[in-house]
This record gives C-alpha cells, structure tokens and sequence, in this order.
C-alpha cells in the first residue's frame, strides 16, 4: 500500500514516516488504555467494543484527502487496534490447558500474523485495480464481520468471574457451553484455588474519617498499572517492557518499510509487496512453531535463540543483492523470529501476572514498548531520505533483536531467583514450568 499512495499522492518515499508513527502511538495509546478496562469490565465486552471502533475508523481512512487526515485517522484507528492482540493472548491464556498453553495462545494469535501476510498479497492485487483505499475498505469491513462470531461464541474469562463474588451462574453456563455433560448445583460458587478476591477498597471510610492522605495512598496502590511494580515485579515487568521495545522497534520498520526497501532493488511494485509478505507467511509459522516450542522447552530457552537467529537473517537480508529466491528465503526467516518472538513474548508475559491484572500487564508491555519503538519507522523514514544503503540499513536493525535475545536470559534469572524467593506471592504455573 506505501509504495502505491506515494505513488498516487506524489510523495517522496520517506513522506509516510509520520503516518506509519501516528499509527503506532494510536496503537500504543489503546493498547495502555484498554488493559485496565479489560481487568476493570471484562474480555468480552472490552474487545467487542474494541473491534466496532477499529472497523469504523479504518473505513474512515478511505476518505483521507492529505497526510494530516491520514496521520489523524490512523492514529484513531489504531486505537482499537492496540488492545486486540493483547487481549486475545489474555482470553486464550486462561482458557488453555496448562500443558498446551503456549501453543495455544500463539496458534490464537497467528491470526495476527496470517491477516498481515494475507493482507499484503491481498494488497497486490486490489492496489493496481481499485487504488490505495479498497486496502482499507477491506480491512474495515472483515472485522465487522467477524464480531458477530465473537458476539455468539466469544466467552468472559472464568478465572476473571471467580474473582468477583455473585458470578456463579455465568461460570457454570460457560462450563456448561464447553462441555453440556457437566452439572452444577444452583447456588455453586467457584474459586481459583492459587488467586483468592481481594478485600475491598475502604476509600468512603476512610475519607469519612478524614484520612484523607491514607485513601489516597490506598487508591494509587490499588490502581492496576501500579500493581505492576508491587509484590516483587519491579524487575521482571522493567525487563518484559526492554524486551517488547527492541522487539517491536524492529518489527515496526520492518512492517512499515520492507515493502519500500525492497521496491529500492528495482523489482516491479506488485512484486515488491508478494516478497514483503514473505515476512509475514514466516512470521506465521514461526508463531504457530515457537509456541509449540515453548511448551516443549520453555520461553527462557526458545527464544534467546529465536531472537540471536532472527538478527542475523535481518542483518543479510540487505546483502542479497538481486536474487529473489534467497530475499523470500532471508526475510521469511527474519519473520519467522521476529513476529513469532512478539507473540511468544506476549504468551510469556501473561504467565508471569495474575488473573486480576493480566491485562493490564499484557497491554501494558505493548503500549510502553510501541511508544519508544515509534523511532523504528522515523528512522527508517530518515534512512531512505539520506539514500542509506540497503546493508546498513539492515545491519543497523539487526542489532535490537541480539540485544533482545540477552534480556530474555536476564529475565530467566530474575524469574528463577523469585522462584526461590519467599518475597512476594509465586508468579503463575506457566511461569514457574517454563522457566
């Protein structure tokens, strides 16, 4: 679609920087905001809202005039879109089985991977017949479409209902849904035996007291994006931010400017974005595979190597010269690490948060991550102005993704260490298995 527009619009090729920016921090921004409202309300009524916002204001991109409607609309677009992913690794987290868990918030997630690579081929074949915007007309109308799947199967989560008192009757109608053969009494009552509720916030007592200072302090603790640094997470949710940001940067130029990067070596638009792709269809096998992976060996050995190979074939990918085989072959590759490393990555964090604040911590490393990996695409943008070379270019953002694959061992040992530790409560099962 980038080449295209600038195409169309008669645009210098780094002309997009700002719109693929504005498109992160909209996602950014939703993705901080939704988390707590998917802890505070619920999954489902979260992400079919989400979806509705996303579907409309995509549509709404077909009718940019200039870049400043565009860089708008994006950025409102993206504001639904930042939360989705997130929350899908959540309700696929506590709806799987602890053996298969990370196969089956990856295999969940792939449709993430699977609608980008589909997208860009998509893409070459609507672009050259109906112009930029039937890109986007598509990309609105799809997701519409699937909330009225969501709307009839889409589930609340168990674990978030045992939390709250009075929910007996919606937990057993979900059991009931997975499996008819199961009976509960009328008044059961279902508890998760390793996250009791939490007491209730005594603010209107204490401001009747005129402790004021007190409710206070008690409110911020209470707030969810704080009880991310509380109970001994301080080390492993600053570490889990690092390791989404060096991920995220390079997945963002990536997916911003393969397509333009590669229209540089000469070969026709329509091709350019067929070879982008490749990305994106090795993204997903990485993805499906990595999970697979994770369950058989765990995160802190899978992906330290996934993410060392990832730079590598990042870091080639700009010395292949002309030969289109070995481009797919490199940058299917580099999807395969890069975009199967973020959604692993997104599995493993929701098994280091409890139920309570899971969205909150999954969205969150998302959101703080997508705001610093905003200068992927600046960069990218200044890179191609200034007539960089391909090889430095590729070799510059190989560098966060070996970085990368050393916090992933750091984690390891900051996770293994709380293990051992008597501060603090245990972190989740899958966490402490896969550690």
């Amino acid at each position: 679609m980038a080449p295209a527009l600038t195409q169309a619009w008669h645009l210098s090729k780094g002309a997009l920087a700002p719109v693929f920016t504005a498109g992160i921090i909209g996602v950014a921004t939703g993705a901080l905001l939704t988390g707590p409202l998917t802890d505070r309300f619920g999954r489902r009524p979260t992400m079919l809202a989400t979806v509705i916002w996303f579907s409309l204001l995509t549509i709404a991109v077909t009718q940019a005039r200039d870049l400043t409607d565009l860089i708008v609309l994006r950025f409102l677009a993206g504001l639904g879109l930042g939360g989705l992913v997130p929350m899908a690794v959540v309700v696929s987290s506590e709806n799987a089985p602890l053996r298969s868990r990370a196969t089956m918030v990856t295999l969940a997630t792939s449709g993430y991977s699977l609608g980008a690579a589909s997208g860009g081929q998509l893409a070459a074949v609507l672009v050259p017949l109906y112009g930029w915007t039937s890109v986007f007309w598509v990309g609105g109308i799809a997701p519409l479409v699937l909330l009225l799947a969501m709307w009839v199967w889409l589930p609340e989560s168990v674990r978030l209902l045992a939390l709250r008192p009075g929910t007996g009757a919606r937990i057993a109608a979900t059991l009931r849904r997975i499996n008819p053969a199961l009976e509960f009494p009328p008044d059961a009552q279902f508890v998760n035996p390793r996250e009791q509720p939490k007491p209730g916030v005594r603010l209107f007592q204490l401001l009747a007291e005129n402790r004021v200072t007190t409710a206070l302090a008690l409110w911020v603790t209470k707030l969810r994006p704080v009880q991310l640094f509380t109970d001994s997470r301080v080390a492993i949710t600053l570490i889990l931010w690092v390791i989404f940001f060096l991920n995220l940067t390079v997945l963002n130029l990536l997916n911003s400017w393969l397509p333009t990067l590669v229209d540089t070596t000469g070969v026709p638009h329509d091709q350019a974005l067929r070879i982008a792709s490749s990305f994106q269809f090795g993204g997903l096998v990485g993805v499906i595979s990595m999970g697979v992976l994770a369950d058989r060996f765990g995160f802190f050995r899978v992906l330290p190597i996934a993410f060392l190979v990832g730079g590598v074939a990042v870091g080639l990918v700009g010395s292949v010269g002309a030969s289109i085989v070995l481009m797919v072959a490199i940058i299917a590759v580099a999807g395969f690490c890069n975009i199967g490393c973020q959604l692993t990555n997104a599995a493993m964090a929701a098994s280091l948060y409890p139920t309570d604040i899971r969205g909150t911590g999954v969205n969150w490393a998302h959101g703080v991550a997508r705001f610093g990996s905003t200068i992927g695409p600046i960069l990218g943008g200044f890179m191609l102005d200034q007539k960089w070379p391909l090889q430095d270019i590729f070799l510059t953002f190989a560098v966060p993704l070996v970085l990368a694959s050393g916090c992933v061992l750091l984690l390891g040992t900051v996770v293994a260490g709380r293990q051992t530790s008597d501060v603090g409560p245990q972190i989740s099962q899958v966490g402490e298995r896969t550690a």
